[in-house]
């Protein structure tokens, strides 16, 4: 779904015209922070802790879990929370504590469909966040009419257009063919290009739902110069 909005004023050179969906990540919440996102009302929250997600104000709260069993225990979690949404599959092999273990991450589209169900089953949507590689080697086997979204990590290239587009707009073209309602988000992160760059590589970039922010180490000021640049509304 985009909306169209008026363009918001704001010191950067480039902003997008229509409002895409805003999704958050950002593991170290204050209320600093907390108010700049309520601010701007982005649409979703993704965590791998519960706890977290019930700081956010009107999000989709989308819990994550990096393997099989972490998923069913997010399922339990949740299961006593009517605001999670979302059950989410984060299959990295190389993410410290929160890595897949080698099983899944050797068949990662036969773990992303079976956890579909799993999902589907409890009463939550599901999404999914692989990484790169994972995502190349699953995307043509991954049943995507199963997939209620994906958040795709594309924000250490997103500097290079090349690259950026080379991978990431077939695998888009891709899930669009086999279900137009999974929602697509781009992943994006400021540590990694400068504010101006992301919002004009996502400006040119077709199929897409939205826009996932990493906030690890964004400044106050560099997020809401970001969602203003990303086009959301302040009122």
């Amino acid at each position: 779904m985009i909306l169209v909005i008026f363009p918001v004023q704001h010191s950067h050179n480039v902003t997008l015209t229509h409002q895409r969906l805003i999704a958050t990540f950002a593991p170290h919440l204050n209320d600093t922070l907390l108010s700049v996102l309520d601010k701007h009302k982005t649409d979703f929250g993704f965590s791998f802790r519960i706890k977290n997600l019930q700081l956010y104000d009107s999000q989709q709260r989308i819990l994550l879990g990096f393997s099989s069993d972490s998923v069913n225990n997010a399922i339990q979690q949740a299961s006593s929370n009517i605001q999670i949404q979302y059950i989410g599959y984060d299959n990295e092999p190389n993410n410290a504590n929160l890595s897949t273990p080698p099983d899944e991450v050797a068949d990662p589209a036969t773990f992303t469909n079976q956890l579909a169900d799993v999902v589907h089953k409890a009463g939550f949507k599901y999404a999914i966040t692989p990484s790169r590689d994972l995502l190349q080697a699953e995307y043509q086997k991954v049943d995507w009419t199963k997939i209620d979204l994906i958040d795709i990590q594309m924000q250490k290239i997103t500097g290079n257009e090349t690259q950026y587009h080379s991978y990431l707009d077939p695998i888009i073209s891709y899930i669009k063919t086999k279900n137009p309602n999974t929602v697509a988000l781009v992943q994006v992160n400021p540590k990694f290009d400068s504010i101006s760059h992301i919002t004009r590589v996502i400006q040119g970039t077709n199929m897409i739902d939205g826009v996932s922010l990493v906030l690890t180490t964004a400044t106050i000021g560099e997020t809401d110069d970001l969602l203003v640049a990303l086009g959301r509304n302040t009122n």
